[in-house]
């Protein structure tokens, strides 16, 4: 007799109930356990889901601090979803954001300045399709071989008095990308370790943003 394939365990948080987080949804089916969202919409609450009306980034900081992590957290909300997150986390240690170093990123194909002094990269010069399922070495919707994986281009990024600190989002489906949640808690806790000025960079094989940020030492009592 053939086995039952063993449903996988919801495992992953929505950070964002719009049109991406909605994708999200559909396509990562029975593995959201929740999906969080400040004004959801009714074709949420039309899934069967857990919907919790919130801000994502704080519901994030609260999430992150409990014995019980969720694996993967999915941000799909319109902002640096890893700076904002650690300027709520680690507000001890007074955040601020930095101009960016000069860097060399002429290699990179699309580069954009953001109006929070971040940058915005993407390996293609067009808009990608959203169902793109992020081929190993090629770019799926030109066949060309892509000439690296830009969350690894982001993390050798090495500029003088400054640290890095780059979190790789996972694909875990067509055009659904996720982070580990224990990586973000490792970032935590290098920078509470070691204070100062940080390139913090979030990204996929093509896509990714980058963004400095100081924190000082923790006063003491």
């Amino acid at each position: 007799m053939m086995q039952k394939s063993k449903q996988q365990k919801p495992d992953v948080v929505v950070l964002g109930g719009g049109r991406f987080g909605c994708l999200a949804v559909d396509r990562l089916g029975k593995r959201v356990a929740m999906v969080v969202e400040k004004s959801s919409t009714p074709y949420l609450y039309k899934k069967d889901v857990k919907v919790i009306e919130a801000d994502a980034v704080e519901t994030a900081v609260s999430l992150l601090r409990e014995d019980s992590l969720p694996k993967w957290l999915v941000p799909a909300v319109p902002v640096h979803f890893l700076a904002k997150w650690l300027f709520l986390e680690l507000d001890f240690l007074q955040p601020e954001i930095m101009p960016l170093p000069e860097m060399d990123l002429a290699d990179i194909t699309s580069v954009i300045n953001g109006k929070e002094n971040q940058l915005y990269f993407s390996m293609a010069d067009f808009l990608c399709p959203d169902d793109c399922p992020e081929p190993l070495d090629h770019c799926f919707h030109t066949g060309r071989k892509r000439k690296f994986q830009l969350f690894e281009r982001l993390a050798a990024i090495n500029s003088p008095g400054w640290q890095n600190a780059t979190l790789r989002s996972h694909q875990l489906a067509p055009g659904v990308g996720g982070f580990k949640a224990e990586k973000l808690l490792e970032i935590r806790a290098k920078i509470i370790a070691h204070p100062g000025k940080w390139l913090i960079a979030s990204a996929c094989r093509c896509h990714g943003v980058l963004q400095g940020m100081a924190f000082k030492p923790p006063r003491e009592i």
